[in-house]
């Protein structure tokens, strides 16, 4: 079993960040690249589980809802789930700046989760991820 999993991010992160990944080195792609970019999260998730079903890989998303809304699927599926932290006071880059940094800063932690874990990562930390009032 490889630690490496692939970072499949969603379409709540700029595509771009996926090549921005590979070109430091690490196995990623956006969901925009297999024709899922436009895909609700039940479909998105089907199809992730299918067409990746031979390899380890992890959803990195900035909706911290999705591990809420579709716990039942995620479950079922063994589904590997990465949440980037929205709730920062606007920082002075701004949020997509704020969750590229993330990305980057947590890209080897995201690629070695536990299979079926959900996590939080925010720029300081990461850790097991909780719901959240709305």
């Amino acid at each position: 079993m490889s630690t490496a999993r692939l970072l499949i991010l969603d379409a709540s992160l700029n595509r771009r960040l996926a090549g921005e990944l590979k070109g430091r080195g690490r196995r990623a792609l956006a969901v925009g690249e297999i024709g899922l970019g436009r895909a609700a999260d039940a479909e998105l998730l089907r199809g992730l589980a299918r067409r990746y079903a031979e390899e380890e890989w992890v959803l990195v998303t900035a909706d911290d809802h999705l591990p809420a809304e579709q716990a039942e699927l995620l479950g079922r599926l063994g589904i590997t789930v990465a949440t980037v932290e929205w709730r920062i006071d606007p920082p002075a880059a701004g949020r997509e700046q704020a969750a590229r940094d993330t990305c980057h800063r947590w890209a080897h932690a995201m690629a070695a989760q536990a299979a079926g874990s959900v996590r939080r990562y925010s720029p300081e930390r990461n850790r097991a991820w909780t719901a959240r009032l709305r």
